[in-house]
Parts: structure tokens; sequence; C-alpha cells
């Protein structure tokens, strides 16, 4: 896994504002969040893009139990 590796998870995508958690959450990969959250992923960057934060994107693609999880590390949207 790319943590393991010493990715940062928080680090944005060179063509996209998303960072890997909130691809994560808009892809449903529940497994994927909770890891990136226990290696210190922001719950709510990018702060300049709230439209690609991982609140957003798991609300937006209707994964409740990632926005209960993201809500319980202090997500907003």
């Amino acid at each position: 896994f790319l943590l393991n590796a010493g990715l940062d998870p928080n680090a944005i995508e060179l063509y996209a504002v998303a960072t890997p958690m909130a691809r994560a959450a808009g892809l449903g990969e529940y497994e994927a969040v909770e890891a990136l959250l226990e290696r210190g992923a922001d719950p709510n960057a990018p702060e300049t893009c709230p439209d690609a934060r991982p609140l957003a994107c798991a609300i937006s693609a209707g994964q409740a139990e990632i926005t209960e999880l993201l809500r319980a590390h202090g997500a907003t949207a």
C-alpha cells in the first residue's frame, strides 16, 4: 500500500484537486478511507475546494457509511 511507502495522505493529484481520501470516499472504498484517516489524512482537505472534500464526495456518491466515518473524524462539507 502506498501509505507504507511514505505517500503523503493529503497529497493532491497533479491534474485534479482531489486527495486520495476524496477519491476513495467517492468510490465507496471504506477500508481505504479508514486507513488514510489512521495515517493522519485531513478529512477536510483540500480547503481551497470544498466540493472536492472527502465528505462532499461521499455524500454525492451516496456513501452513507463513509459519510458517518468522516463526520466522526470531524469532516465538514
